[in-house]
């Protein structure tokens, strides 16, 4: 028979396991944007090397800057989802570098910090 966990342990645990995929997303995304110029680079050399297949570089290289920008987007809504729920069960706790983002924030938009 199967014991049911207590909720507090198993929000622990969920919020271990979501801050790690966090994590994990947040490293995707800049891998994407890492990979991006290196992608554009090869398109650009292949371009450069060979004239006639200039066109076919740049409808791949958009086709695969279209599929860069998808998977860019799917992590970033994800990475909001996921911190909204972690919110929810930290119970609006501010924690890290979020606790002092809102004092450095200028007050109208001609303000410096």
């Amino acid at each position: 028979m199967v014991t049911p966990m207590p909720a507090p342990r198993l929000a622990e645990i969920d919020g271990s396991v979501l801050r790690r995929e966090l994590a994990l997303r947040i490293l995707l995304q800049n891998l994407l944007l890492i990979l991006s110029p290196t992608l554009f680079a090869s398109f650009a050399i292949l371009a450069l090397v060979q004239p006639e297949a200039a066109w076919a570089a740049a409808a791949a290289h958009g086709a695969a800057g279209l599929g860069a920008a998808l998977q860019w987007r799917y992590h970033g809504i994800d990475t909001k989802q996921i911190k909204d729920y972690l919110r929810t069960i930290d119970g609006d706790r501010a924690y890290g570098w979020e606790c002092c983002l809102p004092a450095s924030q200028p007050r109208t938009p001609l303000e410096s910090r």
